[in-house]
């Protein structure tokens, strides 16, 4: 049987057909949590509910996002936060407590109670072994972990993930140089807030996709968004949760993917749009 996960921090990613644009779109559910204990439960449910990855009853999702930390001992770990005292019922930074003997035995809990190991790069990507679909790394850490995440890779020589993972930084100067270095072959995304700084690298740089703020792609006056898609990049944006935003987003040419709190509001949204369509 499938072990169970709880992926704090990452993104589930649902297919989801643009008839407008006749391409395929993506739609991907981001993590988050109560802020508060004040926060209602139902809130928690749903929100959880939609997050928590179960490789069990969920039948072959066609993708998700993760972010990685390393911990204290080099194991690449699957965890938004840099800290461990939000998510898990261990404390500190992740790169100051080591996975052996500490981050092995913490677990993460659903809105129900519910006990769910940490994961880390590894089981991932055997997860991706075993379904049709991508995944989006969304690296929050030291460089060197682009090394530890190939060494990862090339342990599983069977599978080819080069078309089926997407590289995620945020800093452009030699996270760019050891993603080409170690993962020849591999598309790279650069998430940004930007869109002028996203111009300025999709001119100057070969990166294959952009990752970007909702808000900061919608308002651009440039346009940079279906520039990147003539160019051929994909473009992704988040975190969109108002429906009138949702249908702001798929009218933006060149977005192949929105990263939101509610996928079941933007389900229903894009249901919608196609008996309108």
């Amino acid at each position: 049987m499938a072990r169970k996960y709880s992926y704090f921090g990452g993104k589930l990613v649902l297919p989801l057909k643009n008839r407008r644009q006749h391409e395929h779109c993506f739609l991907a559910s981001y993590t988050s949590y109560p802020s508060s204990p004040a926060k209602s439960a139902r809130s928690r449910s749903r929100r959880n509910r939609q997050n928590r990855l179960n490789l069990v009853s969920f039948p072959a999702p066609p993708g998700f996002e993760i972010d990685v930390q390393l911990s204290e001992d080099s194991q690449i770990i699957i965890m938004h936060d840099p800290t461990l005292n939000r998510t898990t019922n261990g404390t500190g930074l992740v790169s100051s407590r080591p996975w052996t003997g500490y981050i092995e035995h913490l677990v993460t809990r659903d809105a129900w109670g519910n006990a769910y190991p940490v994961p880390r790069f590894g089981d991932m990507l055997d997860v991706l072994v075993q379904m049709p679909g991508i995944m989006i790394v969304d690296i929050k850490c030291h460089p060197r972990v682009i090394r530890l995440m190939a060494n990862e890779i090339r342990k599983r020589p069977s599978t080819d993930f080069s078309k089926r993972i997407f590289f995620g930084f945020w800093v452009e100067k030699f996270y760019l140089e050891e993603l080409r270095k170690w993962l020849p072959g591999f598309s790279v995304s650069y998430i940004s807030e930007n869109a002028t700084l996203a111009q300025q690298l999709m001119e100057s740089t070969t990166t294959e996709s952009f990752n970007m703020n909702f808000e900061c792609v919608r308002d651009d006056p440039s346009m940079f968004a279906r520039r990147a898609r003539r160019t051929g990049r994909k473009v992704f944006v988040w975190t969109v949760n108002d429906k009138e935003d949702m249908f702001d987003a798929t009218d933006i040419v060149g977005v192949d993917a929105i990263l939101t709190d509610d996928p079941g509001l933007c389900i229903e949204m894009r249901k919608e749009e196609w008996r309108v369509a």
